[in-house]
């Protein structure tokens, strides 16, 4: 998801483990420390570790990183089912967002162009479709 270009900064993206040899991608601490002094954000995949590899964002020390996953392959809760997860104080905001951000607050006219939601809903996407969440729900229940 790219960014606002006012807020351009370098990235690091690595993912909890390699989906093509299962290594996992050890002390990702350090990476962060190391974005950190050069003024770049980590965004870490959980994607194959979700529900595989025991991870904790505070025993990680990973709590000022983006984090990325999905729950349709080891959680078996089927497509639709992914989040982003930011840093509490992040700024930083999508170029571009669906009408669903600015759902959250109707109290401003409208402006000719997507206003941005609080929180969370400033990455809110277009039209949202919530059925995946009674699979995942009823899997959950199941397992």
């Amino acid at each position: 998801m790219p960014f606002l270009k006012k807020h351009r900064k370098p990235a690091v993206l690595v993912p909890i483990v390699r989906f093509t040899k299962a290594h996992i991608v050890p002390n990702l601490r350090a990476t962060l420390e190391a974005c950190e002094r050069h003024g770049a954000e980590l965004l870490v995949d959980a994607y194959h570790a979700l529900n595989v590899v025991p991870f904790s964002l505070k025993k990680e020390g990973l709590e000022r990183a983006y984090v990325v996953g999905g729950g349709y392959k080891y959680c078996q809760l089927g497509p639709g089912n992914a989040f982003l997860r930011f840093p509490a104080d992040t700024t930083l905001r999508p170029v571009f967002t669906g009408w669903f951000s600015e759902f959250t607050d109707l109290t401003n006219a409208p402006s000719g162009r997507v206003a941005y939601g609080p929180g969370p809903a400033r990455f809110a996407g277009a039209t949202y479709d919530f059925t995946s969440h009674y699979r995942g729900a009823a899997v959950f229940k199941f397992f």
